[in-house]
C-alpha cells in the first residue's frame, strides 16, 4: 500500500510548481495590465492635449476687443469645446486671458500670462514675463484641459485622489480687422447715379447702363492678399519694406484684368454675381472710351500710426496688425471697381442729366469726383477719409425774362459733397450665428456751399475763392463778393454689424441727428440758403451817395408814387422775414449772415414807417410833391441812406429775386435725387470683419 501513496516531500514539489506558475501568470498580468495602462495614458494625454488645442484655438477666437467680458466669453467657450471632444474633460481654473507680445528687431517676446506651472520660468514659449505689455487687450488664452483617467492596476501608495491627465495650450490671435468705407454710396452701382453719369459721359450708350443694375454686383468681396496672389506677389506682403514693381506699375487697365482673375478663381463667388461683375468690368473696359484706362491706379497704401498716409490708395491698411490678417478682409468688389473707374476718369467732369420742372431756369450740371470712395482695413484705430465729389450747376433765366435782368450771368452754384472720416473703437468677434461687429466714431462736414463767379475755375474753391457775382438792381450793377455760406459739422458714435446682416450701414447727417432718415437739406432750403446768403453778402456792400440816390430814382420811376414804394418795401419785408424764418428753421446759413438778415428785417420796419411819414407830409407840402426830385431826395433819406441802406438794398433785391426760389429749389431737389445722397450726410459701410489667425504658440 505505501508504494502507491505519494509522498509528503512530493506533494510539497507539485504546490511549489503552481505558486510558481501562479506567480508568473500574476507577473506577466500585471505587465499586461501596465502596458495597457501605459498605452492607455498615452492615448488619453493625445487626446486631452488636441481638446486642449481645439479649445484653445476656437476660445481666442472670441477676443476681438480683448475685454474681460470677451475673456469670460473665451473660457466659456474652451469649456464646451473641450468637452464636446473628450468626454469627461474639465477646465482647470488655470484657464487664462493674457497678452502675447513679438519685437521683431531683437527677436523677443513677452506675455502677461502668468507662469505654469507656478514656478515655471517661462510659458514654453521662451518670453519674458512682465508687465509691459499691461493694460493692452488680451489676445491669448491659455487652457488647461483635465481629465480623469481610469486605474487599471490598483494605486499602491497614495492619498486616494483619483489620477488626473493634464494638458495645456496657448493659442495666440492676430488683431481683429475691419474693412469699411466712406462715402461708396457716392458711386454706388445703379444706372441712375453718379457713376452711370460718369460712365455715360466717358462714351457708355444709355441702354449698356442697366448692367449696373444687378443685384449680385453688390454680394461679392474680394480680399487684397487675393489681388496680391493674382499679381504674383505674397498674400501676406510687408508694405512697410517697399513697394514691389507689380503694384508700383499697375494701371487701371492691369486693375480691372486683375479684377476678372480673381474673380474667376474664386469658388465662394455664385456663378451670377461673377457673371455679375464680368459684365461690369466689360462695361468699364470696351464701351466707356472716354475713361484713360492707362492711369496708375494706386491699389494698396499703409497708412502711419496717426492714420496719415495711403490717402491716395484705393485700399489703405492700418500699421502695427498681422498682415496676414488685414490683407485676408474682404471688400466688395463692385466698389473696388467704381473706386478704378473715377480714377480713370480723373478730373473730368461728369454731365448731370437733370429732369428739371420748370421753364423759369436753363441748367446745366456737372460733378467732379476729387477723390473717389476710401477703403480702409485693419484693427482699432484704423481710419478712412470720405470721397470729395463737387457739384458745378449753372442756372440761367430764359433770355428776356425779368430774372435775366437782374441775373445777367445766371446763377453758379459751387458745392462739395459733405466730407467725413470714420475710426474703428473696438472689433467685436461673435461665436455663430451672432455676426461680428465693429464699433466707430465718425464725423460729416458740409462745409461748401456758394454762388461763385460765372468765369470761375473748374477747381474754384468756396473756402478760398475771390470774385464776385454781378447782380443788377433796376438798372444799377452791383457786384456781390462770393463766399462760402455754410459750416456744419456732427460726430457719431455707433456700431455696424458685418453683411449679409441689416445694420452693415450707417449715415452721419451734419445737419443733425437721425442719419439717412432724418430730414437733411432740401433743395427748396439750399435756395433759401443762397438767396439769403446772397442777400446778406449785399448788405454789406457799401455804395456812393450818387448810387443811392440813382436807386431811389428808380424805384420812384417803377413804382409812381411814395406811397406805392412804401407799399413794396412793406410787401418785401414780408418776404424777408419769411425767408430769414425759412434760414432759421434749416439752421444752414451762416450765423453772421443769418444775423444780418435779422438786422435788414428790423431796418425795413423803420423805413416803412419814415416813409409812412414822407407820405403824410407831402399831403401837406404840395410844392414837393409836385417835385420829382423833392420825392426821389425824400425816398432816399429814408429808404437808403447811411443807417438804413443795407435794409433798403436788401429788399429791392428781395422783391427782384423772390421769383426765383421756386424754381432754384426745383433744380437743386432734382440735383440731390441724381445723386443719390443727402448733401449733408457720410456713408461708413463695414465690408467685413477678419476675426484674427488663431494659432498655437505652446
Amino acid at each position: 500500500m505505501n508504494a502507491h501513496r505519494p509522498s509528503l516531500r512530493a506533494h510539497a514539489r507539485q504546490q511549489g510548481s503552481v505558486t510558481v506558475i501562479m506567480i508568473v501568470l500574476l507577473l506577466a498580468l500585471f505587465a499586461l495590465l501596465g502596458s495597457v495602462q501605459v498605452g492607455y495614458s498615452f492615448y488619453l494625454k493625445r487626446d486631452t492635449q488636441k481638446a486642449a488645442d481645439l479649445a484653445a484655438l476656437s476660445a481666442v477666437q472670441l477676443l476681438g476687443s480683448g475685454t474681460e467680458s470677451e475673456c469670460a466669453d473665451a473660457k466659456a467657450r474652451a469649456g464646451e469645446v473641450a468637452g464636446q471632444n473628450l468626454d469627461g474633460a474639465v477646465l482647470d481654473p488655470a484657464t487664462e486671458c493674457g497678452r502675447f507680445e513679438t519685437n521683431a528687431e531683437t527677436n523677443t517676446c513677452s506675455t502677461t500670462l502668468s507662469p505654469y506651472p507656478a514656478d515655471a520660468a517661462s510659458p514654453g514659449s521662451a518670453c519674458a514675463f512682465g508687465a509691459a505689455n499691461e493694460g493692452k487687450p488680451y489676445n491669448a488664452l491659455r487652457v488647461v484641459v483635465r481629465k480623469e483617467a481610469a486605474q487599471l492596476i490598483p494605486r499602491l501608495s497614495g492619498d486616494g485622489e483619483p489620477r488626473m491627465i493634464e494638458a495645456r495650450a496657448v493659442a495666440l490671435s492676430a488683431e481683429p480687422t475691419a474693412a469699411f468705407s466712406i462715402e461708396s454710396r457716392l458711386l454706388s452701382v445703379r444706372s441712375d447715379g453718379l457713376l452711370a453719369a460718369v460712365l455715360a459721359t466717358a462714351g457708355v450708350s444709355p441702354s449698356r447702363l442697366a448692367v449696373l443694375d444687378s443685384a449680385g454686383l453688390a454680394q461679392a468681396l474680394v480680399t487684397p492678399s487675393g489681388l496680391l496672389q493674382a499679381l504674383g506677389l505674397p498674400a501676406n506682403l510687408d508694405l512697410g519694406a517697399g513697394t514691389p514693381d507689380a503694384l508700383t506699375d499697375l494701371t487701371v487697365g492691369g486693375f480691372l484684368d486683375l479684377m476678372a482673375t480673381v474673380l474667376a478663381r474664386d469658388t465662394r463667388i455664385r456663378a451670377s454675381d461673377g457673371q455679375a461683375l464680368a459684365d461690369f468690368i466689360d462695361l468699364v473696359r470696351n464701351d466707356a472710351g472716354g475713361l484713360d484706362l492707362s492711369k496708375h491706379i494706386d491699389l494698396i497704401g499703409l497708412m502711419d500710426e496717426n492714420g496719415q498716409g495711403g490717402e491716395t490708395s484705393l485700399i489703405r491698411l492700418a500699421p502695427g496688425i498681422d498682415p496676414a490678417s488685414a490683407l485676408s478682409t474682404g471688400v466688395r468688389a463692385a466698389d473696388l471697381i467704381a473706386g478704378a473707374v473715377a480714377v480713370a476718369n480723373g478730373k473730368n467732369a461728369a454731365g448731370l442729366n437733370l429732369t428739371v420742372p420748370t421753364p423759369l431756369l436753363n441748367v446745366e450740371a456737372k460733378a467732379h469726383i476729387v477723390k473717389p470712395p476710401a477703403f480702409a482695413a485693419g484693427g482699432v484705430s484704423a481710419t478712412a477719409h470720405s470721397a470729395q465729389v463737387r457739384l458745378d450747376l449753372t442756372a440761367r433765366p430764359p433770355s428776356g425774362s425779368l430774372l435775366a435782368a437782374v441775373l445777367p450771368d445766371g446763377l453758379r452754384l459751387i458745392a462739395g459733397v459733405a466730407e467725413g472720416d470714420a475710426t474703428v473703437q473696438s472689433i467685436r468677434c461673435n461665436a455663430p450665428p451672432t455676426p461680428h461687429e465693429a464699433s466707430f466714431s465718425a464725423t460729416s462736414r458740409l462745409t461748401s456751399l456758394c454762388l461763385a463767379p460765372p468765369s470761375a475755375a473748374n477747381d474754384y474753391s468756396c473756402r478760398d475763392g475771390t470774385g464776385s457775382i454781378p447782380v443788377n438792381l433796376l438798372g444799377f450793377n452791383i457786384n456781390i463778393p462770393s463766399r462760402n455760406l455754410l459750416e456744419l459739422s456732427r460726430s457719431e458714435s455707433f456700431t455696424l454689424k458685418e453683411p449679409p446682416d441689416d445694420e452693415y450701414f450707417h449715415t452721419v447727417n451734419a445737419a443733425g441727428p437721425g442719419g439717412a432718415s432724418a430730414p437733411h437739406p432740401t433743395g427748396d432750403q439750399l435756395a433759401n440758403a443762397l438767396v439769403g446768403g446772397l442777400l446778406g453778402s449785399l448788405a454789406q456792400v457799401t455804395v456812393t451817395d450818387s448810387k443811392r440816390r440813382d436807386l431811389a430814382a428808380a424805384l420812384l420811376n417803377q413804382h409812381g408814387t411814395v406811397a406805392n414804394v412804401r407799399d413794396a418795401l412793406q410787401s418785401y419785408r414780408g418776404a424777408l422775414e419769411q425767408l430769414r424764418s425759412n434760414n432759421q428753421q434749416a439752421g444752414l446759413l451762416l450765423p453772421t449772415l443769418q444775423a444780418t438778415l435779422g438786422t435788414v428785417t428790423g431796418l425795413l420796419s423803420g423805413i416803412v414807417t419814415g416813409l409812412t411819414s414822407v407820405v403824410a407830409d407831402l399831403l401837406q407840402n404840395l410844392l414837393c410833391a409836385l417835385s420829382t426830385e423833392c420825392k426821389i431826395d425824400r425816398i432816399k433819406d429814408e429808404a437808403l441812406n447811411n443807417d438804413n441802406y443795407a435794409g433798403g438794398v436788401a429788399a429791392i433785391a428781395m422783391g427782384l429775386l423772390q421769383p426765383l426760389l421756386q424754381p432754384l429749389g426745383q433744380v437743386l431737389n432734382a440735383l440731390l435725387d441724381t445723386l443719390g445722397v443727402g448733401l449733408a450726410e457720410t456713408d461708413i459701410m463695414l465690408h467685413d470683419v477678419q476675426c484674427g489667425i488663431p494659432r498655437l504658440i505652446e
